[in-house]
C-alpha cells in the first residue's frame, strides 16, 4: 500500500540511527538514553522502582503501544505497568515490567514541554522524524519522498522523533499549536529550522523487546 511505503521505512531508519548515533549518550554523565532517575532499563526491578519513587498510584497488566515504529514490536505484548502521579516534574510517569520482572519501557508526561533540539542535545544522540501514515496519505503536500525516506515540508501538529541507541530506542512525541499550523498553510511557508513544536512525552524501550520473529530460520 503506498501510504504504508511512504511512512515506515524502519530498517533503514534504524540502520541510519545506529550508525549515526554512536553515541556519546551511552558514555554521558547526564541523561541517558537507557535509564531515568537512576532505574536502568533491562536491569531495575519493580522492588527498586518503588524504592525510587514510593507507592504507584495504579499497577496493573496491559499492552505495550509503542509511541512510534510499532512494528518493531510483538503486537500481543504486555507488560506489568505501575503509575505515578506525584514525582516533580512530570503529570505521569509509567514504568513497564517484563515478564522477568525487569524494567522494560519508561514512559514520562512532562509539565513543562521541551524544544525538540533540547533532547537530542541532553541525550547526545541523532533524532529523525517519523511521520502517521494517515497524515502522510491525506496531506501529500505537506511531505516528500527522497531515497526511501520521508521528509516534512509542513510539519503535523503530531509527530514523533527517534532516537537509537545500543540498548534502547528513544520516541519523543512533539506536537505544535493548532494556530502555528494554520499560520503556515495559510502562508504556504514551510519548515526550514529544525524540529518546530514541543515534546510533551518520552518513551524509553529497551531493545530487547524488538521482535525476534523469524529467528529460528535465520540461524
Amino acid at each position: 500500500m503506498r501510504t504504508k511505503s511512504l511512512v515506515f521505512s524502519t530498517v533503514a531508519l534504524v540502520a541510519l540511527l545506529v550508525m549515526s548515533s554512536l553515541t556519546r549518550g551511552e558514555e554521558s554523565s547526564g541523561p541517558r538514553p537507557d535509564r531515568w532517575h537512576g532505574l536502568v532499563l533491562d536491569e531495575s526491578t519493580i522492588d527498586q522502582a518503588r524504592s525510587s519513587l514510593g507507592e504507584p498510584a495504579k499497577e496493573k497488566e496491559d499492552k505495550f503501544y509503542a509511541y512510534a515504529l510499532r512494528g518493531e514490536f510483538e503486537k500481543k505484548l504486555k507488560l506489568l505497568w505501575l503509575e505515578w502521579k506525584n514525582v516533580p516534574g512530570f503529570d505521569k510517569v509509567r514504568l513497564g515490567f517484563g515478564i522477568d520482572k525487569k524494567l522494560a519501557v519508561i514512559e514520562l508526561d512532562l509539565k513543562d514541554k521541551l524544544p525538540p533540539a533540547s533532547i537530542a542535545h541532553n541525550y547526545g544522540m541523532v533524532f529523525e522524524p517519523v511521520f502517521n501514515g494517515m497524515d502522510v496519505g491525506w496531506f501529500p503536500e505537506r511531505y516528500q519522498r527522497d531515497q526511501g525516506k520521508t521528509y516534512a515540508r509542513q510539519y503535523p501538529g503530531l509527530y514523533y522523533l527517534v532516537g537509537v541507541a545500543e540498548r534502547s530506542l528513544v520516541f519523543a512525541q512533539v506536537t505544535q499549536g493548532t494556530f502555528a499550523m494554520v499560520g503556515k498553510e495559510l502562508a504556504n511557508v514551510a519548515d526550514t529550522q529544525g524540529f518546530p513544536g514541543n515534546v510533551e512525552r518520552l518513551q524509553l524501550v529497551s531493545r530487547s523487546m524488538e521482535t525476534k520473529q523469524g529467528g529460528n530460520i535465520l540461524e
